[in-house]
């Protein structure tokens, strides 16, 4: 099961970030990312990738907005081993002082409504604009998951400098995604043809159809591996070990979150 979006991560969206950056800066570790608004989904999975691959993961929101404990737990312990980190501060200026990119999201997701007012409240000083990149380095640049509210998480003048990358993040949704199923159907073989290997030594009944659909299944992989193999060698040949993009997949990519859903009222 690949985990397309949930209220508690959206690890699509951070693979998507990770190759992207690659594209832009050459490798993942040690890149500073300020992640600048609400400890939503899209952090928790950030915050994750930050912890696989060695970066440095800063959040800046308002109080009774930060991330989960428990799941901080496991981002700081992936940190230890990487060599990242990850720190929490109210101050945006300080969260973007020595980044290398900046990340927003929507102030108000799926089925927060009710509480829109309050938390435009509460976030009007975590917007990005002209003044909050002034205090970040030049080269930094700026991302968003989208679809983007002018005029509330980020300005419409932050949108248009050459500085916002989100668009190319957004394209690589399609190519990361194409890399995740491809590592999927692999593994899938794999498993077939221990299937295989097994039906063979111990008995013949039915091992020419497991056969039949191993050879299905390396088929199909081989149609789509021409067009995922860049993206592919872009998540585990720079900025990250195959080790690690193979744990960052079983512990976000192919695990069902039970947790209940909000739903947009009707």
């Amino acid at each position: 099961v690949i985990n397309a979006l949930t209220d508690i991560e959206h690890p699509c969206q951070a693979l998507a970030f990770g190759e992207m950056m690659v594209e832009k800066r050459g490798a993942l570790r040690d890149l500073k990312v300020a992640f600048i608004g609400d400890g939503n989904n899209v952090a928790n999975s950030l915050a994750a990738l930050a912890g696989h691959c060695g970066m440095h993961f800063t959040l800046a929101c308002p109080e009774g907005y930060e991330q989960p404990a428990d799941f901080l737990t496991k981002v700081q312990g992936l940190c230890e081993s990487s060599g990242g980190s990850y720190r929490q501060v109210r101050d945006p200026r300080e969260a973007v002082r020595d980044s290398d990119v900046i990340y927003t999201d929507v102030w108000i997701s799926m089925g927060e409504e009710a509480v829109a007012d309050q938390k435009k409240k509460s976030f009007a000083s975590y917007q990005v604009n002209d003044a909050l990149l002034a205090a970040a380095p030049s080269h930094c640049l700026i991302t968003h998951c989208l679809p983007a509210h002018p005029g509330e998480e980020i300005t419409e003048a932050v949108m248009a400098s050459s500085r916002y990358v989100a668009f190319d993040e957004a394209e690589n949704r399609l190519h990361a995604q194409k890399a995740v199923l491809l590592w999927l159907l692999l593994l899938l073989v794999k498993r077939l043809l221990l299937v295989l290997r097994t039906r063979l030594l111990y008995c013949h009944t039915g091992s020419s159809v497991i056969l039949l659909l191993a050879v299905l299944a390396l088929l199909s992989c081989c149609c789509c591996y021409s067009c995922c193999c860049d993206s592919t060698r872009l998540l585990c040949g720079r900025g990250a070990s195959p080790a690690v993009v193979e744990a960052a997949a079983r512990t976000h990519l192919n695990t069902i979150d039970k947790r209940p859903i909000h739903r947009v009222p009707e």
